[in-house]
Parts: C-alpha cells; sequence; structure tokens
C-alpha cells in the first residue's frame, strides 16, 4: 500500500488543516491512489479515503445506504482492526476507558442527511467505506474538534528536521485539545470547555504529569492559555478535602487516578503556568481558603505531604508513570519530582505574598534534596537507582531519575555527571531511543509485573516521556549536540513513515507495538512534544524572569546550527528573535512587545522595543 506522507506545513496553521471542515485528500480503490476524490462517489466494495494526517472530530457522511466503516491512524492499525472480525468487541475493549472511541460501525442513511459515524469524535487518518451492494456516497468529511487557532509561536532554522519537529509537538497538543464533554467522564470545563488530554483515542483524560509538558508545548505556540487553566482546574477541583488524604491532588481529572508523582508535577506545572501569563484570578483561586471552615488549598496539599512523608523524609511510592511495574517504598524519581513540586509551591507562596509559607516550603524541599543522594546515588554503578524496597530496585538504573537529578541540580557536579554518563551508556540506548531503565527485568525478578500480556510495556520499550525528559536535561547542562540527538532519535520513526503527531510509547527499532504485541497504543500522545518548548527556550534562549512576562532573559546558544528565528508568545504579544552564527560568536536581534522588560541578554544581541 502507498506509503503516507506528512503533510504540507503552513506558516498559520503549521500541521493542522487550513480550515476546521476537512475533505480526504486521496482515494485508495483497489490499491490505486487518486487525489482530491470529488463527490458523489459510487461504492461497490471498499475505498479507502486518506485525509492527509491524523485529525480528531466527527465524520460525517450523506449516503443513499447503508455504509460499514472502520478507521485507523495508519494501515498498519486500520488493517489489525479490520483483521479482528468478530472478536473486536472482546479484543478491542482492554479497559472500559476505551467504550468512547470504537473505531467501526455503519452509518445509516436518513433522509438525505449527512449522519455522523460516531456520536463523539473520532481520531484517525484512513476511513475505510465498505458496502455490500452498490451505493452512492454523497457528501463525507470532518469536522476538526480541536480550538482552530492560528499560530503565534514559530521557528525556523537551517535543520529542517528540527522546523519539523518543532510542528510535530504542537499539533500532537492540539489534536489531544478537545472538549471535556467528550471525555470519559463527561464534565464541562469552563469558559470555552476546552482542556488538553493525553491523547484522543483512548484515555481521553487530563493527566497531571502530562499536562505540564503539554502546557509547555501549548504556550510555545499559542497566545491563548485558557485550555491550560481549565485542565488545571479540572484537576484542582478534584482534590481531595475533608478526608485521610486532605489536599491530595489526583493525578487525572476525570477518573481520578493517583499518582503521587502526578500530584508534584500539578504543583510544578501551576507555576510555570502563572509564570508565564502572570494569570491573577488563576492565582487567587488557586491561593485562596475554601470557606471559613477550611484552610487555602495549597496549605492543604502542603499538609497532605507532611503528614505523608515516612521517618525517612519520604512520600512512599505506591505506583509511577511505568504503571506496568510494580513499585512501591522509596522510589529515586518520585523523591526528585517532590523536590521540584515544593520548590514550585514555595514560589507561588511568594508571588501570593506569604513569604513565611514560602521559606517553610524551600526548607522542606532543601531538607528532601540533601537526602536524596546517600539514599539512592549508586556511587558503583554511577547513577541513581529506581529505589530501596528490594534488590531489584537497588539494581535497576532508571532514565527518569537520572534526568532529574541533572535538570533539578540534584546532588553533586560528580554524581550529575554520572547521571550524564547513563544517559549516553550505548546499553539504554536503542536505534528509536533511550529505554526507561537498565537492565530490563527478567523472570528471575519474579512477580515484578502488574500483568503478563503487559509486561513488556516498559520493559522492551522507548518512550518519548522520558526521551523529552533527558534531552532537557541535556539542554540544561549546555550539551546542546546531545539533546538534539535524543529528540531525533524518537522523532525519526514518526517522520518517516507520515505521522504528523507523536506516540506514546514505540518499539526499540521504531515500529509501533501493533504489529508485535497487537496493542494499538496511543498514536497522538501530548507529552511526546517537547522539543516545541526546548527549542525557543535554549536555542533561542527566551525565558520568563518575572510572571507575566514583565521581564524576560534572553541568553541564546545555536548549538549546531547556523542560524534561527523564531517567536515567542506572550500575555503582552510576542518575542522575535532572530540569529546567526558568525565565526565562533552568535549576533541578532531581540524584538520585545511593549510591556516586557529584559533582565539579561547573551553577548551580541540587539534588543529592539516594537512600537
Amino acid at each position: 500500500m502507498q506509503a503516507l506522507t506528512l503533510p504540507p506545513i503552513s506558516d498559520r496553521y503549521g500541521l493542522a488543516p487550513e480550515s476546521s471542515r476537512v475533505a480526504p485528500e486521496r482515494i485508495f480503490s483497489e490499491g490505486i491512489a487518486n487525489e482530491n476524490p470529488v463527490f458523489p462517489l459510487n461504492v461497490d466494495g471498499e475505498i479507502v479515503l486518506d485525509f492527509g494526517r491524523k485529525l480528531t472530530g466527527r465524520i460525517w457522511i450523506e449516503a443513499d445506504g447503508p455504509i460499514d466503516f472502520v478507521y485507523g491512524s495508519d494501515w498498519e492499525q486500520l488493517d489489525y482492526i479490520k483483521g479482528m472480525g468478530d472478536d473486536r468487541t472482546t479484543r478491542y475493549w482492554l479497559h472500559e476507558t476505551y467504550e468512547r472511541a470504537c473505531p467501526w460501525g455503519r452509518v445509516v442513511p436518513s433522509f438525505d442527511e449527512a449522519q455522523p459515524c460516531e456520536k463523539s469524535i473520532s481520531a484517525f487518518r484512513l476511513l475505510s467505506l465498505e458496502s455490500d451492494r452498490p451505493v452512492t456516497i454523497k457528501k463525507c468529511w470532518v469536522d476538526f474538534s480541536p480550538p482552530h487557532l492560528p499560530l503565534v509561536g514559530s521557528f525556523h532554522c537551517d535543520d529542517p528536521e528540527l522546523e519539523t519537529m518543532w510542528h510535530m509537538g504542537i499539533y500532537t497538543t492540539l489534536a489531544c485539545t478537545q472538549l471535556n464533554t467528550h471525555s470519559q467522564v463527561p464534565i464541562p470545563a469552563p469558559g470555552k470547555g476546552y482542556v488538553i488530554w493525553d491523547g484522543p483515542r483512548r484515555d481521553r483524560e487530563v493527566w497531571a504529569g502530562d499536562l505540564r509538558l503539554a502546557s509547555l508545548i501549548w504556550m510555545s505556540a499559542y497566545d491563548d492559555p485558557e485550555p491550560i487553566a481549565n485542565s488545571l482546574y479540572m484537576l484542582w477541583q478534584a482534590r481531595h478535602v475533608g478526608c485521610d488524604s486532605d489536599g491530595l491532588i489526583p493525578g487525572a481529572a476525570s477518573s481520578h487516578q493517583i499518582f503521587y508523582e502526578w500530584t508534584f508535577w500539578f504543583l510544578v506545572n501551576a507555576w510555570e503556568y502563572y509564570q508565564w501569563t502572570g494569570d491573577p484570578v488563576f492565582l487567587d483561586s488557586l491561593m485562596a481558603a475554601n470557606d471559613l471552615l477550611f484552610p487555602s488549598g495549597v496549605d492543604q496539599t502542603l499538609g497532605w505531604i507532611e503528614r505523608t512523608k515516612n521517618d525517612n523524609g519520604f512520600v512512599e511510592a505506591t505506583n509511577s508513570w511505568m504503571w506496568s511495574i510494580k513499585v512501591q517504598g522509596e522510589m529515586a524519581s518520585l523523591a526528585m519530582v517532590h523536590v521540584a513540586g515544593l520548590e514550585a509551591l514555595a514560589k507561588l507562596y511568594q508571588a501570593d505574598g506569604r513569604a513565611e509559607m514560602a521559606v517553610k516550603t524551600n526548607n522542606l524541599a532543601q531538607e528532601t534534596r540533601k537526602l536524596i543522594p546517600p539514599t539512592f546515588y549508586d556511587d558503583g554503578f554511577g547513577a541513581y537507582r529506581l529505589g530501596n524496597f528490594s534488590d531489584r530496585e537497588r539494581k535497576t538504573y532508571p532514565q527518569d531519575a537520572n534526568a532529574w537529578a541533572i535538570l533539578y541540580d540534584i546532588g553533586s557536579d560528580s554524581s550529575r555527571e554520572g547521571c550524564h554518563r547513563f544517559l549516553d551508556d550505548p546499553r539504554l540506548q536503542s536505534e528509536a531511543g533511550l529505554r526507561c531503565y537498565w537492565p530490563p527485568f527478567t523472570d528471575e525478578d519474579g512477580d515484578w509485573f502488574l500483568a503478563e500480556k503487559t509486561k513488556w510495556m516498559h520493559n522492551e520499550t522507548v518512550w518519548p516521556y522520558p526521551n523529552c525528559y533527558s534531552a532537557w536535561a541535556k539542554f540544561h547542562s549546555g550539551r546542546f549536540d546531545r539533546a538534539i540527538e535524543i529528540l531525533k532519535a524518537f522523532h525519526r520513526p514518526h517522520i518517516e513513515r507520515g505521522y504528523a503527531t507523536l506516540w506514546e510509547v514505540m518499539m526499540p527499532n521504531g515500529d509501533t507495538p501493533i504489529s508485535t504485541y497487537g496493542n494499538l497504543g496511543s498514536l497522538c500522545h501530548a507529552w511526546s512534544g517537547l522539543a516545541t518548548y526546548l527549542f525557543p527556550r535554549y536555542l533561542l534562549g527566551v525565558q520568563p524572569t518575572a510572571p507575566g512576562f514583565a521581564e524576560a532573559s534572553i541568553h541564546p546558544n545555536l548549538g549546531p546550527l547556523q542560524r534561527a528565528e523564531g517567536s515567542i508568545p506572550t500575555p503582552k504579544g510576542p518575542i522575535q528573535v532572530e540569529l546567526m552564527r558568525k565565526k565562533n560568536r552568535i549576533v541578532g536581534k531581540a524584538t520585545l512587545p511593549v510591556g516586557v522588560e529584559v533582565g539579561s541578554v547573551g553577548d551580541g544581541i540587539e534588543i529592539c522595543k516594537r512600537r
């Protein structure tokens, strides 16, 4: 079958369609492709419509007879679902939260009016239509369901691959931005109602850890922060009040699943959102007391952290984002996110004028920061252990914790150099990126996996999520070539296969898990697109240094590039940066909107004010 190709990239919408009403770009009939199909179409057997990129939205069909449909994100997924046959009902539903994404069914005509394939939205690229008798399809289109926004951010450079990666990150996140009434638990969100899910086909959840990365991606491309504020609101309103776990923020906004790492990432996300937007309503609502009976919500969350810590000063894990493996007790990654969350909360207290609480919270963070290296760092191996519960954890070394130690400056220069060496270790590396941990678990490690059918899920795979953090850690340390190499490794399989969206998980050779394990996975996952944030943050060098971008620092580093330019959205208008390398120095200019002051700037950068 003909290979899928990336859609063209426009300056206004990037990889997103130019119109919110999307028509198919080509039709496949008996293996032959025809561009720009014209309706009406006569169908006697099967045709496949290619919409040119993965879309999310409601599919509409007007026909004069019943049509059976199956859709998929690529040929492999489409053929796999079609091949399930009568077993679809038992083989597809791996979990009850999949119920709102059923990629097959029948459209029955009704009085010459177009009918939707599903009550909710679909997530797909290829649509197979089949009839056992001649049928005329009069119309077929998709109503693109994310907010149809023009790009404000931009990124251009002399490496076209990096430009494509920047666009893939934001389009993936855009496709995950949906009305929350389409979620598994359809609760309306405030305002226009959009939130940012982890993925649009499967979970359809606002997950706090996923949202932290998706928020940075969104703010790097669009100037409307409401989907982030709504998503944080949905998590915040689900926090526990008046019970033993009073103050705990759940990891998931709809199903309220608990992941302690995600509780801390919520705090980090909340600070970063406020720092970028300076949104006073958000800060007030987050920091205010609930009523006369309860203290401030964040005070409750701080109280939960203090009550939950064990005698050694750590919050003990009951699970992790690597959900397929059994984890418990003290974990290095959770301890590091614990530090990041407390430091973010201290900044929120400071912004709210509560200096004493800011000092208290920061002191708690520093206490945990000091405990981490002697507890988890293995001097003999030169990296952080997974945890301390048993020999399995003590002899396993995770990618995430070692990346976070670098990113949050935990431990000594020597230990962080060990973390760098571990992230560069060929044993951790695969063709498509870094594995979750080393060494992989084996049957000799005992009862380590939650279920036999998913024991491969984190043990044999590459996840863009920790790879994004590893790239971030390398950027943070000035190792730009290696950072870009990590990002390119997991982006390239997507680009080569014509994907505009980034996947949740992939096999070490760059394949999806469908052919190996029959797992459909999520082929559009917002947490994988962090390059959209990292390139303007480090290559262009722009970051806020006061809430609402009242002040910014501009310290570019082109790394391996010769030139780069781009725009970074702020509440006061975009910051535009133009850079080029001249011999051994970077020269260029940054144009700032009125209301943004420069806190510090790199050598050779001219500062201009937009009139």
